[in-house]
């Protein structure tokens, strides 16, 4: 193994043992405090414990449910940042945010009286996707782009919007 792979594996060992003592601090941690020795026990042996309900209910779904969370925010990072070509690319910074915000703002102020809040959460996707398909369109050149990302577009001319159906 060369000193690079060697380096990257040590980091990964750091974090992962770093996110564990976090997830089991968190196992601990709470509104009704427990020893660690006594989540463990409840871990092991569940039936047997008072607390099981607080461990295996409450406190490890929302554990595992903030861990894939993280996991996919950073995957949808990462990925942001490899089609946009740019290291420091995030929703803020090219506008996402802004035009959901402003989606919401707008359904708040305009249609909040006729439709109900359960569709907050859709306009402000549907302005986040207008807002990334401006960003797009705006940063288009001369029709042609290199469309990495997407496999059927890897040869076909002009704009993703203008892909033929899978």
């Amino acid at each position: 193994i060369n000193s690079d792979s060697h380096r990257l594996l040590r980091r990964l060992l750091i974090l992962s043992f770093l996110l564990l003592a976090s997830a089991g601090l968190s196992l601990c941690l709470g509104s009704f405090p427990t020893p660690p020795l006594q989540v463990l026990n409840t871990l092991a042996a569940p039936q047997s414990s008072d607390i099981a309900f607080i461990i295996w209910e409450l406190r490890l779904p929302r554990i595992a449910l903030a861990i894939l969370v993280g996991a996919a925010l950073a995957i949808a990072g990462a990925i942001l940042q490899s089609i946009v070509r740019n290291p420091l690319a995030s929703p803020d910074v090219i506008g996402i945010t802004s035009g959901a915000a402003l989606a919401a703002v707008v359904f708040l102020s305009l249609l909040s009286s006729t439709l109900s809040i359960h569709w907050l959460p859709v306009a402000a996707m549907l302005g986040a996707l207008v807002s990334a398909l401006l960003v797009v369109s705006l940063a288009w050149k001369s029709g042609a782009a290199d469309w990495y990302c997407w496999p059927a577009a890897w040869h076909w001319p002009g704009p993703p919007w203008r892909l033929p159906a899978a």
